[in-house]
Formats: structure tokens, sequence, C-alpha cells
């Protein structure tokens, strides 16, 4: 409710200036509407009450601050031109492609998705490594079962 009355109360501000200045009633009443619908969200806000008992850290002038702060950086956005938008989508992209490629590729699903799908020969050998290395931790995990029983029967006699 705050986000968006904030949003559409800087579009008409924005968007509708001539008209606001011009005092036509659908943009002043646009603007009121949406105005009152962000003052509505920042009630909301303040009518939640924080638990007193957690006295770890407390954001100074809330709800107020940062409902201004919202509204501010709106309308500092709505002022942007639109090749600076197409800029921030291009490189939005460019960043997007190389956090899902890196992480796809370097994945611990990816590494076993490609050991499966390998060459037959490729994958067999790397099915028994698999089996090798489950069998020797399964060895381990066993040892140590038996000493750790061995231990306790110990205590018990």
């Amino acid at each position: 409710v705050l986000v968006t009355g904030v949003i559409s109360a800087c579009l008409v501000a924005n968007l509708a200036t001539d008209q606001l200045i011009e005092a036509n009633w659908w943009a002043v009443l646009l603007q009121l509407l949406f105005t009152l619908q962000a003052a509505a969200g920042c009630l909301v806000i303040m009518a939640h009450q924080q638990d007193p008992l957690i006295d770890t850290f407390r954001a100074p002038g809330v709800p107020v601050l940062p409902c201004v702060v919202i509204a501010l950086n709106v309308t500092l956005i709505m002022k942007l031109q639109v090749l600076t938008w197409i800029r921030f989508f291009v490189w939005l992209a460019v960043g997007l492609l190389v956090y899902f490629g890196y992480g796809i590729s370097h994945s611990r699903q990816s590494v076993a998705l490609a050991a499966t799908e390998a060459t037959p020969l490729t994958a067999d050998l790397n099915y028994k490594k698999l089996v090798e290395a489950e069998s020797a931790m399964g060895d381990s995990v066993n040892e140590s079962k038996a000493s750790l029983t061995d231990a306790t029967n110990n205590e018990q006699k």
C-alpha cells in the first residue's frame, strides 16, 4: 500500500506537472488520492507494535524517515532518462547471465549430471569412483560406530 501509493503519487507529480499547476480537477484528485494512500501506508506502519524485549537495534525515525526516503528515491528514479534505463537493463542482463552461468556450471548438480551423461566408459569409471568413495566413507563411518560401541561396552562393564 505504501509503495504503490508513493510510486503512483510520484508518477502523477512527474507526468502531470503542468496539469497540477493549472489545477485540473482530475490531476489534483489523483494526486490527493495517491498521497492519501501513501499516508495510509505510513499509518499502518505506525500502528505496528515493535517487540520491546528485542533491544539489539532500532532504526531511527521509523516510520516517518523510511516513508520520506521511499518517496524521495522514487521521485529521483522517475527523473532518470530513458537511455539510463536501457543501460541499467543491459547491465542487469549481463550480470544475471554471468551469475547464473557461473552458478549452473559450478553447481554440485551440474557435476553429478556431467558424470552420468558422459560416454558409457567414462560414466562407468565415474560411477565406480563414486561407489568407491561412498564405500570408503561408509567403512570409516562403520569403524567409528564400532569403536564407539566398543567404548560404550567397556564403560558398562
